[in-house]
């Protein structure tokens, strides 16, 4: 069976690192965080948010990195 995940908690890491899960996707929450409040400070001076969305990127950990997300 085949199995790729999403979020980087330790135990879904640990099944990446078991050879369980091929790999997982993760959010970059601290890019997530840095983008809000710089759109959140735009909006409240009326200024003009651009984009519709903003991409903040997503990490793929896989055996051969996990360890670096740990």
């Amino acid at each position: 069976m085949v199995g790729i995940g999403f979020d980087k908690s330790d135990m879904v890491l640990s099944l990446v690192k078991n050879g369980q899960l091929i790999a997982v996707m993760a959010q970059n929450p601290d890019v997530m965080g840095y983008e809000g409040v710089k759109a959140a400070e735009k909006a409240m001076k009326g200024e003009d948010l651009g984009e519709e969305y903003i991409d903040t990127g997503v990490s793929i950990i896989t055996k051969d990195n996990v360890e670096q997300y740990r």
